[in-house]
């Protein structure tokens, strides 16, 4: 983590802010929550220390903070870390050094928060089988570096990825592999990459009113992604592929709104 200078308060500054203060219990019968800032906390295993692995074993509850990850953050089994109204700033040396691993029976739970890349290399999420992983509300940017690394790897079922932003990543936005089955993929704007999502061996899987753009390859892929549904959702500007399906049987696939793209629909 990198520390930012401390800023000092002036003592007119102080005087003028307990004025304000008195004013408020004065005329307005007390604080008004909303004339105060939001105070950042955090509970459990915060702060990361700076440098090494983050590990997280308990419960890790973190609000309103910027936080420099240099390494790995590890969420052990029965360990869970909530980011809420955070900036988190993926600071690694090198491609990939920089990254969540949730583990089985790990929670993570990121909410109305930021993920960047602040230095020149990429950084990933990855939810091992058994994990527990909800994004809300956030925005995810990447470093386009090297590796063909994907944003989201999703090795677990029934993550929650709704509403958010993904955009400059090299690979793949979300990637569901090897048995991930009843994620709920909904609601999020995805640009600027190769593939938008992919299932890979993951079966009921709802992939819904999301938007895709401004993608070289695919803006869906379902491999052996049977049973799933692909509905609503709006796809343009894709180089390739839309949609495609391999071997899947029983998808529905429909009211999806596709153009400027190369192909639309490919089985």
């Amino acid at each position: 983590m990198i520390n930012k200078p401390k800023k000092t308060i002036s003592k007119k500054k102080l005087t003028t802010l307990t004025t304000v203060l008195l004013v408020c219990f004065i005329f307005g019968g007390g604080l008004n929550s909303n004339l105060l800032p939001v105070i950042a906390s955090g509970s459990g295993d915060f702060p990361p220390p700076s440098s090494g692995v983050w590990t997280i074993s308990q419960e890790t509850i973190i609000n309103s903070e910027v936080i420099y990850i240099n390494d790995s953050v590890s969420i052990e089994s029965g360990g869970t870390l909530v980011l809420e109204n955070c900036v988190i700033e993926m600071n690694g040396n090198e491609d990939d050094k920089a990254n969540f691993i949730v583990k089985n029976n790990g929670n993570l739970t990121i909410i109305n928060s930021k993920i960047e890349a602040f230095s020149d290399y990429s950084w990933y999420i990855e939810a091992e089988e058994g994990a527990s992983l909800k994004i809300t509300d956030s925005t995810l940017i990447n470093f386009k570096g090297s590796k063909y690394t994907s944003v989201i790897t999703l090795y677990n079922n029934y993550s929650v990825i709704t509403n958010n932003t993904i955009s400059n990543f090299n690979y793949k936005a979300i990637f569901a592999r090897f048995t991930s089955h009843y994620n709920n993929i909904t609601k999020n704007k995805i640009s600027g990459g190769f593939v938008g999502f992919e299932v890979v061996d993951g079966w009921y899987n709802e992939i819904n009113d999301n938007e895709f753009h401004s993608l070289s390859q695919f803006a869906i892929s379902v491999n052996n992604g049977s049973f799933s549904n692909i509905l609503r959702n709006k796809i343009f500007n894709v180089s390739s592929i839309a949609i495609n399906f391999q071997r899947s049987m029983n998808v529905l696939c429909n009211t999806n709104n596709i153009s400027t793209s190369k192909t639309a629909i490919e089985c």
